[in-house]
């Protein structure tokens, strides 16, 4: 019988990039979703709500909130602009890497060099 520990062996799983772009984009939506439900909850602490139906209503908001917002910060735009703020999917600086990298500078040559000398050809 195997374990479940042996199937998982043979997986070959890629390490992950940028695990700390990661944890960042994580708390940055996680902010954002918590921050308009913050009034709600503590009505419901404060018993304004009914608790049962209160936390349900709660908790499927942040739900919707999060799943909307991680979609949004997917949008290639979206992810631009939070790379230049840091939260991008990959770090500031090494999106800037590979923006020179793609630069015409340091792109190959499209044609082969020529062996001919055209200065010797010209007529004088």
């Amino acid at each position: 019988m195997t374990g479940d520990h042996e199937a998982t062996k043979k997986l070959d799983v890629d390490a992950i990039w940028f695990k700390g772009q990661r944890v960042l984009r994580t708390v940055f939506t996680t902010v954002l979703t918590v921050l308009p439900i913050v009034p709600q909850v503590v009505q419901v602490v404060q018993g304004q709500w009914p608790a049962a139906t209160g936390l349900t209503a709660v908790a499927v908001q942040a739900v919707a909130i999060n799943a909307a917002l991680t979609a949004i910060i997917a949008i290639p735009t979206v992810n631009t602009w939070l790379t230049a703020i840091g939260l991008g999917s990959v770090p500031r600086k090494e999106a800037k890497a590979n923006a020179a990298a793609k630069s015409q500078e340091l792109q190959p040559a499209q044609y082969e060099p020529s062996d001919v000398d055209y200065r010797s050809q010209q007529g004088d």
